[in-house]
């Protein structure tokens, strides 16, 4: 499964240090990428990308790696995080497949 999940900054502390574990025990790959204010924006770990801002900038930048990553991208995330995703992924011709999200992004076009 291919998740982009919006995250509070304990879940992303609670991830980074799981992840940080996992790391150094299996190796798995973990990418963070930064504000330009050197800021955690979103993780990237192996099937999952963890998104902690939540501005149309970094919101938009996930979505696009996650597209890039994988071809198609499934949500998680409070109704807010997901309507905002929605919003840019219809802009910017990016596919969501959770099936029940179907009807609002058919609606939203």
């Amino acid at each position: 499964m291919n998740l982009l999940v919006g995250a509070t900054e304990n879940y992303i502390q609670a991830c980074a240090t799981m992840i940080y574990s996992l790391k150094k025990t299996t190796h798995e790959s973990l990418n963070i990428f930064l504000t330009k204010d050197k800021k955690v924006a979103f993780v990237d770990i192996k099937n999952h990308i963890l998104v902690r801002k939540t501005d149309e900038e970094t919101v938009l930048s996930a979505l696009k790696h996650a597209q890039e990553k994988w071809g198609s991208i499934k949500l998680n995330g409070s109704k807010e995080y997901i309507d905002k995703c929605i919003e840019l992924a219809i802009r910017n011709d990016i596919t969501i497949t959770n099936p029940e999200l179907q009807e609002q992004i058919e609606a939203k076009k």
